[in-house]
């Protein structure tokens, strides 16, 4: 790599720094830990500043002005604010854990009231990269950005690439709200992945070796107070992010957006690997744009195209979300046709479903339903809409405009005007319900106006070979929600498109253009009424189908049943059709995930009868037809067979050939399935939720006016032109840099549920509750009408000549068997509901209810523990022989009502499931134990009138399986359960805090941890010799005081691992310097060993006794010689907590890392303050009388 015009040859070494961070591999192995000193580059080593644009940019005085000192400064052009390079002092940093800097105050020039800085990059970050000049390489650059989006440009705010007069091809911008570093990161390393491939293309006009230098990242972040804590700590690694710089007013003028510059060579991959030189990653050019506020995704697309773009000036603009991995050479085939079509204005690439390591995330059925949708759009849909020039929709997931294509005309009408309507922020609000809608799919009105743009004649492009890779929804309420903008959004956008069609008139377009706009416009057409249609054309469909196999001659069962069967099914779906309505006007999708699950596993068993039906239909038909002697055409000609068989075969056909054609055909085989089944839930339940909240046109986030923590203000001198501005040191810079390194090396928690606020969870609650209380009202009113106006229907479907006819519903018979069915069910859900309530009570967990629980629950456990103590499996075999017996009493008088047959199977089955077997046992698994409790005198009873065959069943269970004594947790186990507790009840009231868990885990450990994983090593230990003389040299050199320490190891002068004693610092306050006194002669205390296998919890019992709080750690205890290191209570107790104790006398943060604490030099002060006393007091005295302090 030396020979790379990237990478100069290795430099000096001359500043010794504390790091954790591996060293870059052209550093010297000897020294892996010392800063190779920046050297000023060869001058092939970057190309001249580009030239070409010229004419763009405006000419400014040096890039980085001096530091420290503001010396006369000539005058400067009203456009080009003056920067400032701040290089301050370098004392230790404090802790960060509680953000404290050791700030300092620094006088800068702030021209025309705008603060820009240059602040160095850690020196730990310089030691990774192998490129160090110019100062775009050490020096990130911030800029407060006091003013809105579309005055960034007017207000004569300036990048870096405008400075160095860099022509910019591609801009490049990622969208992020709240997504973790591993999503950023994904993107980030396939982008800089692609610029690696473009620095390799020799033979291009455009790209070669400083193609980098063409190309600009803007990550946009939407809001300082959302953006996640790790995204920081993964910019700082990078060099782009600096935490303490940024403030929050200048001049009293409140901060829009931070502005962070820098140009990275290292690259973070999804699992956390770093990347460099090494590595083939060449630097990238980033710009990341902090907003302040939280003002949803199209206000960060305006920061990028209002306010960045003006300035960077690029050709073409690449649109990417947070997480969508862009694929090999994927960037190049995107921007390749605006550089071979003029007339292109925008394209876009694949999109395609992350499908994970070996596929396994198409196990999840909605993940697969996903990828098969996304792979027919970019095989049948996104082709033929190129073709005729327009394309619905670019996602925004990885798309790419013209720049000059979108840009508004000479009277500010035009594309970006249009999308950025939808800005509530941009002060031109639309109030309108539909603009509301329609302005969720933003980026549909901004390829629409695009195309239709007045006097120009650009088209939209489709690139089959660039893809990016992204996230899809993998829960059903993420999905839903998701589908809701998505819907809502294309739906009233493709109302708008069809509205304004005549637009296209007014173009440039050839006449050929104009022919082939049209018949998209007729198919769009199509599209947007079958969409209209589709929940009452998916509903004919399945009852035709599904009716047409009780009519038909030759049905798969008997049409008494098959009629059954869709009778049954009909209501069911008329059912479940309200309860969707009834749902999505009054609950969120997060709060009913329970009941949109289980509606879409009974729409998927619905689809599997309904393709059912039409297999058996197509297969009668194909049997009956080839059975008459007649030709194809004569089959063609028949109705039946031609609009059911041909239009199957068709459109799976399509499905096929098309695969086939495009070489991707895999989808068919991983996913067409899970498609074809989740296909009614797509019509019913996300149609029916999108239309239901047209009122909601939020992109789920929350109030933009939110309390955000406040930064500092600047506010300039009376010159106008300077100001006092306080900033971290650079010590400090570099400390929290290896921290953020330390914090991403750590693996970020995942917490099984997401955290929601009480109050939304009790707003959940209530509207579930009302949801449920209207849908049993509504379903028990439908049985009984059901029932009553079928009843005779029924009757005469019985299929048995010798049943006995139903009873009518005029005669008392009849009400004596409906009250009795009533009340079998319902024992039959006591019973089924006590079996897993009770077998699912652990012996343990009702011990700890019994003796730390609330006061009923006390009393509960106490009843349900008798109770299970008289034998758990006696407790199961009765209350499985009791459900037993109710579950076939059941269809026995329903025959009598019903008078049998199918009938009677179904009705009987129906009313077992659902309200003997679901019902109760989902609500006993919830309140099983006070639902056991209540019920324990009842069970006890039915055990002893079961005893005679309950009773020695249990007994064989117990000799083969043995009694269950509750489960007993291994340390292992322990600190799994603590840990799952504060991960899944994160926000309850008496949920364990972090803390909590950390110190919890560490007492379990504390037996198991030896004393040498927390000891500090001998080569960090400061010591004396017994041969060392207490005099002011000894104290202000070796600083004895000033160390902090309040014990020291004594060793023997020959020996420095011969340890005779230690000495205890506050003794030294009773004598005086002057005496010199040796140390031999001052009284030591017992110095204990111990050896390196010792355990933590042995050590912690010996310091417990009062004997000695320090002990040196030797490999040979009691010997002479083999000291390794020192351990004290100290750091047993830090251990403890998993914190380090940082008191007033500390010199380190982490003294395995080296890491230092700035220190108050108050003790020596004190000391020199209290020797200086006794000297006045000894002078007072006579000669005879000499100055004698005694021992302790």
């Amino acid at each position: 790599m030396e020979g790379s015009p990237y990478y100069p040859p290795p430099l000096h070494r001359q500043q010794q720094i504390p790091s954790r961070i591996p060293p870059h591999h052209m550093m010297s192995s000897s020294s892996p830990h010392l800063l190779m000193s920046p050297q000023p580059l060869n001058h092939h080593s970057f190309p001249p500043p580009s030239s070409t644009r010229s004419s763009q940019h405006r000419i400014y005085p040096p890039f980085y002005a001096p530091a420290q000192s503001l010396p006369p400064q000539p005058p400067q052009p009203p456009s080009a604010p003056q920067e400032v390079q701040y290089n301050p002092a370098l004392p230790y940093p404090p802790v960060r854990q509680v953000r404290r800097y050791k700030t300092v105050k620094r006088l800068v020039q702030i021209p025309q009231g705008k603060l820009v800085l240059n602040c160095p990059v850690p020196i730990q970050y310089l030691e990774r990269v192998p490129l160090r000049d110019p100062k775009e390489f050490n020096m990130m650059r911030y800029t407060a950005i006091t003013c809105d989006a579309n005055e960034f440009h007017q207000k004569n705010y300036t990048l870096r690439q405008e400075i160095m007069n860099r022509e910019t091809e591609i801009a490049i911008c990622i969208t992020m709200y709240n997504e973790d570093e591993v999503l950023l990161s994904r993107t980030l390393h396939g982008i800089m992945k692609n610029l690696t491939q473009l620095t390799k293309r020799y033979r291009s006009s455009m790209w070669g070796e400083h193609a980098w230098q063409k190309v600009v990242i803007c990550i946009i972040a939407d809001g300082r107070e959302k953006i996640h804590p790790r995204v920081l700590d993964m910019l700082s690694v990078l060099g782009i992010y600096q935490e303490g710089i940024a403030k929050s007013t200048v001049n009293e003028k409140p901060v829009h957006a931070h502005l962070y510059e820098y140009t990275s060579q290292l690259s973070l991959t999804p699992d956390h690997t770093y990347k460099g030189a090494i590595n083939d990653i060449v630097p990238a050019q980033i710009i990341f744009c902090l907003k302040e506020k939280n003002q949803k995704k199209i206000n960060s697309h305006r920061w990028f195209f209002q306010a960045l773009c003006p300035v960077l000036q690029p050709n073409v603009c690449i649109l990417m979300d947070v997480g969508t991995r862009p694929g090999p050479h994927s960037i190049y085939k995107l921007w390749l046709p605006f550089e071979k079509y003029r007339d292109i204005g925008g394209a876009c690439g694949e999109v395609r479903a992350m499908t994970g390591k070996g596929s396994i995330y198409l196990l999840n059925p909605l993940v697969a339903a996903q990828n098969f949708e996304y792979k027919i759009s970019n095989i049948l849909d996104k082709p033929l809409e190129s073709v005729l020039g327009y394309i619905q929709v670019l996602p925004g997931a990885f798309s790419a405009y013209r720049y000059a294509a979108i840009q508004n005309d000479m009277t500010g009408e035009g594309p970006l005007k249009k999308y950025f309507l939808g800005d509530t922020s941009s002060g031109d609000v639309s109030e309108g319900i539909f603009e509301a809608n329609m302005y969720l799919a933003e980026d549909r009105i901004l390829c629409y106006e695009l195309v239709a743009k007045a006097r120009s004649q650009w088209r939209l492009y489709y690139v089959s070979g660039a893809y990016g890779e992204t996230d899809v929804p993998f829960s059903v309420a993420e999905f839903i929600s998701q589908r809701r903008r998505w819907l809502n959004g294309s739906f009233f956008a493709g109302v708008y498109s069809l509205v304004h069609w005549g637009k296209i008139l007014n173009t440039h377009h050839t006449t050929g253009r104009k022919f082939l706009l049209i018949i998209e416009l007729i198919y769009l057409c199509v599209n947007w009424l079958f969409s209209w249609f589709a929940l009452g054309n998916f509903f004919l469909s399945f009852y035709i189908l599904t009716g047409s196999l009780a009519v038909m001659q030759q049905p798969p069962f008997s049409a008494q049943a098959a009629d059954i069967i869709h009778t049954v099914l009909t209501y069911i779906y008329a059912v479940l059709i309200i309860c969707l309505f009834l749902i999505a006007m009054g609950n969120r999708p997060q709060g009913s995930q329970g009941s949109y699950g289980l509606i879409m596993a009974f729409f998927s068993l619905l689809m599997i009868y309904v393709i059912f039906s039409s297999a058996w239909i197509v297969y009668i038909g194909i049997s009956t037809e080839l059975s008459k002697p007649q030709s194809i055409s004569s089959l063609l000609s028949n109705g039946p067979f031609r609009d059911i068989i041909i239009s199957m075969a068709s459109t799976f056909g399509v499905f096929i050939l098309s695969g086939i054609i495009f070489l991707d055909p895999w989808h068919m085989l991983t996913s067409f399935i899970q498609y074809f089944l989740l296909t009614p839930s797509y019509i019913n339940i996300l149609n029916t939720y999108a239309f239901c909240n047209t009122h909601d046109v939020s992109w789920g986030t929350k109030d933009i006016f939110e309390n955000i923590p406040y930064l500092g203000h600047v506010e300039t001198k009376a010159d106008e032109t300077t100001a006092e501005i306080v900033l971290p040191e650079q010590k400090d810079v570099g400390y929290l840099y290896e921290e953020s390194f330390k914090n991403l090396q750590k693996k970020e928690p995942k917490n099984s549920k997401k955290t929601v606020d009480p109050k939304t969870r009790q707003e959940d609650y209530y509207r579930n509750f009302r949801t449920r209380l209207v849908v049993c009202w509504i379903f028990s009113n439908l049985i009984l009408v059901i029932v009553i106006c079928t009843m005779d229907n029924l009757g005469k479907l019985a299929t048995e000549p010798n049943v006995d006819p139903p009873v009518t519903y005029e005669s008392p018979e009849f009400w004596e068997r409906l009250i009795s069915i009533t009340f079998l069910v319902l024992l039959g859900g006591v019973f089924a509901g006590l079996t897993i309530g009770l077998m699912g009570l652990d012996q343990t967990n009702l011990h700890v209810l019994m003796e730390s629980g609330s006061p009923s629950e006390r009393e509960n456990a106490k009843k349900v523990s008798a109770l299970l103590e008289r034998g758990k499996h006696w407790v199961l075999v009765t209350l499985l022989l009791s459900n037993v017996i109710v579950n076939e009493t059941l269809p026995i008088l329903l025959d009598g009502v019903l008078g049998g047959g199918w009938q009677a199977i179904v009705i009987s089955t129906a009313l077992i499931v659902i309200f003997g077997e679901v019902i109760p046992q989902s609500i006993c698994v919830r309140h099983g134990l006070a639902i056991g409790a209540k019920t324990a005198w009842a069970v006890l009873i039915l055990m002893y009138i079961m005893y005679p065959i309950a009773y020695p069943t249990a007994l064989l269970l117990d000799f083969f399986l043995g009694e269950s004594h509750g489960t007993v947790y291994k340390k292992a186990g322990l600190k799994s359960l603590v840990s799952l507790h504060q991960a899944v009840h994160p926000s309850d009231v008496d949920a364990l805090t972090s803390d909590e868990v950390t110190i919890i885990g560490a007492v379990l450990d504390l037996k198991s941890k030896p004393v040498s994983f927390i000891m500090t090593p001998m080569n960090d230990v400061f010591t004396l010799s017994t041969e060392d003389i207490l005099n002011e040299e000894l104290v202000d050199k070796a600083r004895i005081l000033t160390a902090g320490y309040s014990r020291i190891p004594v060793h023997t002068p020959e020996d420095k691992e011969n340890f005779i004693g230690m000495l205890l610092t506050k003794r030294l306050i009773t004598y005086d310097p002057e005496d010199a006194l040796p140390m031999k002669q001052l009284p030591l205390s017992t110095l204990p060993e111990t050896g390196p296998d010792t355990s933590c919890l042995d050590i912690l019992n010996f310091f417990q006794e009062g004997k000695s709080h320090m002990a040196i750690v030797s490999s040979d205890p009691g010997g002479s010689s083999g000291a390794l290191g020192v351990i004290t209570l100290e750091d047993v107790i830090e251990e403890l907590i998993g914190e380090e104790i940082i008191d007033e006398t500390d010199v380190y943060v982490d003294v395995r890392n080296k890491i230092r604490v700035v220190r108050r030099q108050m003790m020596s002060k004190h000391y020199t303050h209290l020797t200086a006393r006794k000297k006045g007091a000894t002078n007072n005295k006579s000669a005879e009388k000499p100055s004698n302090y005694g021992a302790i």
